[in-house]
């Protein structure tokens, strides 16, 4: 078989080219330590480090999610312990005050130490993490409390005849003090609204007093010092009211403008953990400023038996915040123990990236060795059968 002169050419090339392509390709993996360079040099490597790249960067975000859901949490947390501790204290103060032996100046200055308790309460429920309040749900650009609107509910005097219930409806925006009095006795019925009952409203703590208004649908609505109307009214129930029967009615600090949804945070592919209690949870629900608010105006009128049923009801706070307090710890660990978790599958998926990608050193210094050695063949064989000036221009 004859083998020309063209053929051995193209075969002596072809030689060169392989074994140059193959010197760059072990020149360039030596210089940049990556064994793939390009989805040629591996394409199942390069598929499966692919995969665990997207692995890599969907733990990345779970750390970073849990790593947010932590400064929550921690702040949260902080938080809770620090209502638990203004409970203590604020239960000390009123059975110190509720002593037979406890004078009246004492039980003011107990108020007051209960009004600085619920001022400090009002500052915790509004306190902020980075651009959101902690307590306020998903409302959370907005502080959980403001410094208004708290509508307490109706205190009866303990010399009143009436004793059947009474309960308050409306909004008001402001706070103040609102004392109503009836003039004229009457019949309150549930079904009929017929009696003859009237009142009159004083916001300035019985000093000066409203125009008699008649009582209407057993509902007494509340005006103002300027007499007009508040939107407030306090509804009876079937009774007698006499003559000299007082409700006092409280507009206070602290009304609930945020909402009752938890924020949850992905921490996996398959779980969320929630990283936050709503105001609605920790206060509303559990009555905790109605009932400092109920030990404080007992205290105000040195009431012994508000005093004593307002303890009673701090005593419920605090089995009612354990639960939430012992939540938001477990919530700190389960997160510790998932970013752990998360932190050791990170460092598998780059071990097993670097293991694809990254080259054997003493491997491929020995392919690149032989192939310089075979290309330097190559080009001796090539220049040997044909003249070094046609070797040259090709």
């Amino acid at each position: 078989m004859r083998i020309t002169t063209n053929t051995m050419y193209e075969s002596l090339l072809n030689n060169v080219n392989k074994n140059l392509s193959d010197y760059h390709k072990y020149n360039e993996m030596i210089s940049n330590e990556r064994r793939i360079n390009k989805i040629s040099d591996d394409p199942a490597g390069v598929a499966i480090a692919m995969k665990h790249k997207g692995n890599s960067s969907a733990y990345d975000r779970y750390v970073e999610n849990i790593s947010d859901a932590e400064e929550y949490l921690k702040a949260t947390d902080s938080a809770l312990n620090h209502i638990q501790d203004i409970v203590v204290r604020a239960r000390e103060i009123a059975l110190t005050a509720s002593t037979e032996t406890a004078s009246d100046m004492e039980k003011q200055v107990a108020a007051d130490q209960i009004q600085q308790i619920i001022d400090e309460s009002i500052g915790i429920a509004n306190t902020k993490m980075r651009d959101r309040y902690l307590f306020a749900g998903t409302n959370g650009n907005e502080p959980a409390y403001s410094l208004n609107g708290r509508v307490l509910q109706p205190y009866a005097s303990t010399d009143n005849v009436y004793n059947d219930v009474v309960t308050v409806n409306g909004e008001y925006e402001g706070t103040g003090d609102f004392i109503v009095k009836f003039v004229e006795s009457g019949n309150v019925n549930d079904d009929v609204a017929t009696n003859t009952a009237k009142y009159q409203v004083s916001q300035d703590g019985g000093e000066t007093w409203s125009e008699t208004i008649e009582l209407g649908n057993n509902t007494a609505n509340i005006i103002d010092k300027d007499g007009n109307d508040t939107g407030l009214s306090l509804d009876f129930k079937r009774g007698f009211l006499e003559v000299g029967d007082e409700f006092r009615l409280n507009v206070v600090a602290g009304n609930y403008q945020g909402d009752d949804a938890n924020i949850a945070f992905n921490n996996n592919s398959y779980s969320r953990i929630t990283t936050n209690v709503t105001g609605q949870q920790l206060f509303e629900d559990t009555g905790y400023f109605d009932s400092l608010y109920q030990l404080k105006y007992a205290l105000d009128n040195g009431n012994n038996i508000e005093i004593s049923d307002a303890i009673g009801k701090l005593d419920a706070l605090q089995s009612n915040m354990q639960p939430m307090v012992t939540a938001s710890g477990l919530a700190l660990n389960r997160l510790e123990i998932s970013k752990n978790n998360l932190v050791s599958l990170q460092e598998n998926v780059l071990e097993s990236i670097q293991g694809i990608e990254k080259v054997d050193a003493v491997e491929v210094l020995t392919k690149f060795a032989m192939t310089e050695k075979a290309l330097n063949s190559a080009v001796a064989a090539l220049s040997k059968m044909f003249p070094t000036s046609l070797t040259e221009y090709l």
